[in-house]
């Protein structure tokens, strides 16, 4: 680095002047730093960087923002049974539902079934349906209804939601 004072040629580094003792600023020292090899090396890393999105994607608060975007399309998203109400696995029952027209098997050994459903959203009530036979049901939260077994005719379970499920009930001999 040459002294602006003298103009004598000092090492990069140097914080004054090794002739006359003035002292360089920081723009100066970076300046020279700039200029040597090092710097220049520097200067590439620092573009390759930019080109590449590395200096972008490794800054802490863009990697809590992904963290946090993944966490808020999980929970909206993520649900453990899906997006539509569903029947849940039990003991009391098989469960096998048709693909094509979404109709629901339940397969007992019992005359009765209560049925185990799974709500994506908050459910206050319920309808059953059986032919011309309407029950409403206040759900609690372990409240589910009781179906008899019959293959002749279907369940229709309709949650306040709009959501609606067709069920058939059939017992084993």
């Amino acid at each position: 680095m040459i002294c602006n004072a003298c103009g004598h040629n000092n090492i990069t580094k140097a914080n004054y002047c090794e002739n006359c003792g003035t002292a360089f600023t920081d723009e100066q020292r970076q300046k020279a730093y700039d200029k040597t090899v090092y710097g220049k090396i520097e200067k590439l890393e620092k573009i390759k960087g930019y080109v590449t999105l590395e200096a972008i994607t490794s800054h802490p608060v863009f990697r809590i923002a992904v963290l946090v975007v993944i966490l808020v399309v999980g929970l909206l998203v993520g649900r453990p049974h899906g997006n539509a109400m569903t029947i849940l696995k039990n003991d009391a029952y098989s469960v096998a539902q048709n693909s094509q027209t979404g109709e629901y098997y339940l397969l007992t050994d019992r005359e009765q079934v209560q049925v185990d459903l799974y709500f994506p959203k908050q459910t206050e009530q319920l309808t059953v349906t059986r032919g011309d036979q309407t029950d409403t049901l206040d759900l609690t939260a372990n409240q589910a209804p009781v179906l008899t077994a019959d293959a002749q005719s279907a369940y229709t379970l309709t949650a306040d939601t709009g959501e609606s499920i067709t069920v058939y009930v059939i017992q084993n001999s």
